[in-house]
């Protein structure tokens, strides 16, 4: 296709960019934009021939997209996640659903459904943006030159993780321990008195636990961007559930268990008791957090027991009680005096 001859960028009231085309002839194109970056990318595109054709049709679908989808993220860092995220949207939108009929209230339809599924807000938004890519895929690839305004930032609300109760892990691991998954049983009550991240507890060795001065050292693998080491006690349901499982040799780790198969064993537990607990290990870890910051222990505290890089990560674990604030008040009744 030849290059325009003239061109312009304008937004809309509704605040949908535009960028308008003109070629030799008098052949003029509108093509909508989710930015003025974006205006100005496919006006590069266009000063280069290399635009979209006109469109043949007004019927390119979510899954004509996807092969274009395919070949583009090929060999990128993170590809099957990416794909994968692609996937589901498209199935969740309708496969054979026109691109340029995807409003914004379907994209707020989707959030509700993934949020419902459990997907985290960062998760959430991973996805979104595959929309994002199918609609610009529509608009290089399958001619379609008009598309409804697209939410610039979907704001979604960060789900708060679960706490276990006490009662919720004495069914569980009794559930396990019934079904023969003891170290599972052990590994699960271990993760919930001491908080560690799940890689945390299966790095430990042998040479990491001194029962004599009842410690657990927690240690920073290479290429890991968490916390350093840190040395903490074990708490007295912590070493009875780790003891049993010291190994003979100093350098051989504790804990036999991979990820996947703690998170199978515990997905079936819950389910046989009928508890909802969306990411279930890691509620583990939050639930040590919480109880820290009900006890009144500070962000600094908090994060430096659960090796957060950042102690303003543990805030939401804070909650003032009503006599912290009482004594507040006491201290600004006394006024300046």
């Amino acid at each position: 296709m030849n290059a325009p001859s003239s061109w312009k960028i304008t937004r809309r009231k509704s605040g949908q960019w535009v960028l308008n085309l003109v070629y030799p002839g008098g052949r003029r194109r509108q093509l909508s934009c989710d930015s003025k970056k974006h205006a100005e990318q496919r006006l590069a595109e266009a000063l280069k021939g290399d635009e979209a054709p006109a469109p043949l049709t007004d019927s390119f679908t979510l899954g004509d997209a996807l092969p274009r989808l395919e070949e583009h993220y090929a060999g990128t860092v993170g590809e099957h996640t990416s794909l994968t995220y692609a996937r589901e949207v498209v199935s969740l939108l309708g496969r054979n659903t026109p691109v340029q009929e995807v409003t914004a209230a379907d994209i707020t339809k989707l959030v509700a459904e993934l949020q419902r599924k459990g997907n985290r807000a960062q998760t959430i938004n991973a996805k979104i943006s595959k929309v994002r890519m199918n609609r610009e895929t529509a608009v290089k690839y399958g001619g379609v030159t008009s598309l409804p305004p697209f939410p610039k930032n979907q704001k979604v609300r960060n789900r708060q993780d679960r706490v276990w109760s006490p009662e919720e892990m004495r069914l569980v691991c009794q559930n396990l321990a019934l079904r023969g998954k003891h170290q599972e049983a052990a590994m699960v009550v271990f993760l919930g008195e001491m908080g560690c991240r799940f890689s945390e507890a299966a790095r430990i060795k042998g040479e990491h636990i001194d029962l004599e001065h009842n410690t657990v050292r927690f240690f920073k693998a290479i290429k890991d961007n968490k916390e350093g080491n840190r040395v903490l006690r074990l708490t007295p349901r912590a070493r009875e559930a780790i003891e049993p499982y010291m190994p003979p040799l100093s350098r051989m780790r504790v804990w036999t268990l991979t990820y996947k198969q703690l998170e199978h064993q515990v997905k079936k537990a819950l389910e046989q008791c009928d508890i909802e607990m969306p990411r279930a290990l890691h509620a583990l870890r939050h639930t040590v957090g919480s109880r820290l910051g009900n006890a009144g222990r500070t962000t600094l505290e908090i994060g430096a027991w659960l090796g957060h890089r950042n102690a303003s990560t543990c805030e939401r674990y804070v909650h003032m009680k009503s006599e912290q604030l009482d004594r507040c008040f006491e201290v600004l009744e006394k006024g300046l005096a």
